[in-house]
């Protein structure tokens, strides 16, 4: 397995410039948001190896404004040599953009696509226009992320010192959220198991600041019209619940096949885990007694 390493943070930092008249318009999710979790400043370093992502997954509105006064997605990312895959046009018709290298290739590079929220339930359309040249995969429980999403500056990111494009990544409360109710959805275990591994290295690196994470959490609760969120809290805690469980089994198959060698810290136990996840469990059982 690959971590993570300059060239994609450097790969980031080209992505964003290209693309900085819709740095409001776009937030960063999927592996690229937990990458860019160590550095926020409400976090602290997890410890864990953070493997290599080449999939920059965007999430947009149904519809992204172009205007005069600025030029398309397609073109930015085409003038910055993020080019169309014609084979998944052709084939799926959705629009998902290779950096290609000095000789025309993509092979194995970084990819940028575009997601968008699903309105109107399931079943919906394979794929919304969101701006002329770019379609987007519309799915459920998308909107989450758009929701009060947290500025992160670039040149808080190793090799990116003295940018100054700021990104929007999901507030901490909504990742955790919508990672933990679309981890069911997971067809194939090993997506389960990676998602549940997210959320332990989540919990890991906001371990400071659990109580801004509930906060979020209590906002997105109180205006959500999703029951998945409303119980959100219940089923967390049920599923996490035992140090034997399903969930934090999960989590520990996960860690195995991380590459700690590489990583100056002791790879944890299952009740380490147990505890850290525990901890984000803990703090809306004390607001409710502080509540009552």
């Amino acid at each position: 397995m690959v971590t993570i390493d300059v060239t994609f943070f450097k790969t980031l930092g080209s992505l964003a410039e290209a693309i900085e008249p819709y740095l409001k318009d776009v937030v960063f999710i999927g592996g690229v948001a937990n990458a860019l979790y160590e550095f926020h400043p409400y976090a602290k370093p997890s410890g864990s190896p953070v493997l290599m992502t080449k999939d920059v997954d965007l999430a947009t509105e149904q519809k992204i404004p172009s205007g005069a006064s600025r030029n398309t997605l397609a073109a930015l990312l085409d003038k910055a040599g993020f080019k169309v895959d014609p084979d998944i046009q052709m084939a799926l018709k959705l629009t998902k953009f290779r950096l290609v290298d000095g000789k025309g290739k993509a092979d194995n590079n970084y990819e940028v696509e575009f997601l968008c929220p699903l309105t109107g339930g399931p079943p919906g359309p394979d794929y919304i226009e969101v701006q002329a040249g770019i379609t987007a995969t519309p799915l459920t429980f998308m909107d989450l992320l758009m929701h009060e999403p947290w500025e992160l500056e670039l040149k808080l990111l190793p090799g990116l010192e003295g940018r100054r494009e700021i990104i929007l990544v999901p507030n901490q409360g909504v990742y955790v959220v919508q990672k933990f109710i679309t981890m069911f959805r997971r067809q194939k275990r090993a997506a389960r198991q990676k998602d549940a591994f997210y959320i332990y290295e989540f919990c890991l690196k906001f371990r400071d600041s659990l109580g801004t994470v509930n906060d979020c959490i209590e906002r997105l609760v109180s205006i959500s019209h999703y029951k998945k969120v409303k119980s959100f809290r219940n089923d967390f805690s049920r599923y996490f619940e035992s140090q034997t469980g399903e969930g934090i089994a999960n989590i520990m198959n996960e860690i195995e096949s991380l590459p700690f060698d590489g990583v100056k810290t002791i790879k944890p136990d299952q009740a380490t885990v147990h505890a850290i996840i525990q901890r984000l469990a803990d703090t809306w059982v004390r607001t409710e007694k502080e509540k009552a």
